[in-house]
């Protein structure tokens, strides 16, 4: 019995030992808050992994301000606001915000190294996709955190309002904005580095945005109108095989051809197809709208998007939407008309992103010596100007002619763009000169092994 006791004491000593402890070193990290009324008011500990006390309802305004050594926290489910500024300054590279949530205040969540933001899905006021914040219906886009790798983001169709502050000093060089936007808010594109803002929209659409100010970052950027992009895959990635073609199939492309290989890489990837299973027509011609659809073809295959290309009225008018949405076209064109090199490689050029055509070779504006006057009227104008048809006294029958002409034969590109468009595959030794003088023939029609 009295050993029994004995056991008993030491057990009780070494239980009230280490409950006194566990007080003491609960008392202490406590001491590391400063909390008034369920409110965090300040945060004076060391930093690291932060797990916020239970009995907090509000994180208070500022209350780990410059806190530079805070790497991680909890936020437990008592807690139901977020102040302004209150993690602003932190290391924290992720946050987690419970179901509880229903209030967090501008800057809250300012953070330079922030790259994540979750929502736990039974929050029903906010939630998160892809690490941004949005509310919980999804209308508004709220945070995008600063730190976050991607140089592009699609911001989802049905968004109509991206609030003050939502993103500013980040990686992005693009973002999609849908046409559904209805307000930008101040300070939302803050001295950003974005380049290009692709609008689903029309410029008349655009201009009926609500900007606020300090969207520096924003107007800076070019706005592409009735576009639409998304992320390219690796270049391991794109590309993939979709079906194996035996080129052999198409009679009129024999195996010894220049072209026969190049034909089968294309089918293979249902870029191109033959008229029939048997027939190519190698030497056949392409129109605008077949050029568009190859293009739409190759964007897609490029950027992983897996299209189904209904059939439409006309047959091409899915791929001119295709287009449209994805930047490869601006503009209407006469789509039954026999494309000219020079906008089959604006349509190619745009089709593809800036990584994949990285300049290997090094072309100077004028070292392509027939790529100067790209406009059709131009060149009819000026053929008829040196065949004597037009004096030099004709100035306002010369303007009136030009106009007609202008409407007869131009399509929806500007000589800039097709030149442009020319000197960047040049670069990318996607395409090469003719002759010895390097020229392109820019206004030749294009024959399908071209391609």
């Amino acid at each position: 019995m009295k050993r029994l006791r004995h056991i008993l004491a030491v057990i009780m000593a070494f239980m009230y030992c280490f409950c006194y402890f566990s007080v003491i070193s609960a008392k202490a990290s406590t001491d590391e808050f400063t909390i008034r009324d369920g409110v965090l008011k300040k945060y004076s500990g060391s930093g690291g992994a932060v797990v916020i006390p239970d009995w907090v309802k509000i994180i208070g305004r500022e209350a780990f301000y410059k806190c530079s050594t805070l790497t991680s926290v909890v936020i437990p489910e008592s807690v139901t606001k977020i102040r302004a500024r209150a993690f602003q300054g932190t290391s924290l590279t992720s946050i987690s915000i419970p179901a509880t949530v229903d209030g967090i205040y501008e800057f809250s969540l300012s953070i330079n190294t922030l790259t994540s933001i979750e929502v736990d899905p039974e929050n029903q006021v906010y939630s998160s996709s892809d690490g941004v914040l949005y509310t919980k219906d999804r209308t508004a886009l709220l945070v995008y955190p600063r730190n976050k790798p991607n140089t592009s983001y699609e911001v989802p169709k049905g968004v109509t309002r991206i609030a003050n502050w939502a993103y500013y000093e980040g990686n992005l060089k693009s973002i999609s904005l849908p046409d559904t936007i209805k307000s930008i808010g101040e300070g939302a594109f803050f001295n950003g580095g974005i380049q290009t803002v692709y609008y689903e929209g029309s410029k008349e659409d655009w201009n009926k945005i609500n900007i606020r100010t300090a969207n520096s970052g924003l107007i800076k950027a070019e706005i592409r109108y009735n576009s639409y992009q998304t992320d390219s895959l690796s270049k391991a990635e794109a590309f993939q095989i979709k079906e194996r073609v035996p080129v052999m199939d198409f009679t009129d492309v024999p195996s010894s051809a220049w072209y026969s290989e190049s034909i089968k890489l294309v089918c293979e990837h249902h870029i191109m197809n033959g008229i029939g299973k048997t027939t190519f027509l190698p030497n056949g011609t392409l129109t605008i709208g077949e050029a568009i659809a190859i293009a739409s073809r190759l964007h897609d295959s490029y950027y992983g998007n897996n299209t189904v290309f209904q059939s439409g009225t006309p047959w091409y008018q899915p791929y001119v939407d295709y287009a449209r949405r994805c930047g490869i076209i601006n503009g209407e064109y006469q789509y039954n008309m026999t494309v000219s090199r020079a906008e089959f490689a604006l349509f190619i050029g745009n089709s593809l992103s800036d990584e994949m055509l990285a300049p290997i070779n090094k072309v100077e504006i004028g070292d392509i010596p027939d790529v100067y006057y790209l406009i059709p009227s131009q060149d009819v104008f000026h053929a008829l100007s040196k065949a004597g048809v037009i004096g030099p006294n004709d100035s306002e029958n010369s303007f009136s002619l030009l106009m007609i002409l202008r409407k007869a034969t131009d399509n929806g590109a500007s000589s800039t763009d097709l030149s442009d468009a020319i000197h960047k595959l040049y670069r990318a030794g996607i395409i090469a000169e003719n002759d010895e003088y390097g020229t392109f023939t820019p206004r030749h029609v294009v024959q399908q092994p071209q391609f």
